[in-house]
């Protein structure tokens, strides 16, 4: 790949991520406060954010899940307690704090 593709390919990358998020909040004005509609939209981007990474890490190559993994176990206790705290940064110190101790065992 040339270094015109690169650059290219980081351009185009960069402005569909704008319209992306150009979309969701010029979009938000059409449902009333602009305000309100977009806080709630956004206060969902961080558990699927989270959710889109961890998701390869407990499913297998074949989209079967491990059910003897100690990532199943982690991620189990991360969800519950990101769903009891609603705090993201609680579930991933939890779920990490629980791997590690768990893998340290094995």
């Amino acid at each position: 790949m040339s270094t015109a593709q690169v650059w290219a390919v980081i351009v185009l990358g960069g402005l569909g991520t704008f319209a992306c998020r150009a979309v969701l909040l010029l979009g938000a004005e059409r449902f009333g406060d602009p305000g309100v509609a977009t806080a709630r939209v956004l206060r969902m981007i961080p558990p699927a954010a989270l959710g889109a990474l961890v998701a390869p890490g407990v499913l297998r190559h074949g989209g079967e899940l491990d059910v003897l993994s100690w990532r199943l176990v982690a991620a189990a206790a991360a969800v519950l307690v990101g769903w009891r705290t609603s705090n993201v940064t609680a579930a991933v110190v939890v779920g990490l704090g629980l791997l590690t101790a768990l893998q340290q065992l094995t």
